[in-house]
């Protein structure tokens, strides 16, 4: 199924749009997190009385750390993705152009 390039165009821009706004939070969300292990800053639920409360503790916050991280790489793949196969479109296009003598247009 092919779209009308205009259409195709704005889909993509749409896209890394959305990949870069994700990625944006998602490194702030990654550099909140790297800033309150360094600080020592990791806020818990109630007082901790035992080595076990301790533990459950940090283990979900490195837990929320780890799915930030997961989110930040999905938004990054997004991007590569879409920005990947627009400049493969774009080289193959020019290639076969170059293939067949035609001049290549002016850019817009």
């Amino acid at each position: 199924m092919t779209l009308d390039p205009v259409r195709e165009k704005r889909l993509r821009i749409a896209g890394l749009l959305v990949a870069l706004a994700g990625s944006s939070v998602a490194v702030a969300a990654v550099c909140r997190f790297i800033m309150s292990v360094a600080r020592n800053d990791v806020t818990g639920g109630r007082h901790l009385t035992r080595i076990p409360e301790y533990y459950i503790q940090i283990g979900a916050h490195y837990a929320r750390g780890f799915t930030t991280g997961f989110f930040l790489c999905y938004f990054l793949m997004l991007f590569a993705v879409i920005a990947g196969s627009w400049v493969d479109e774009i080289l193959k296009r020019r290639r076969s152009e170059r293939a067949s003598g035609r001049s290549l247009p002016a850019p817009e």
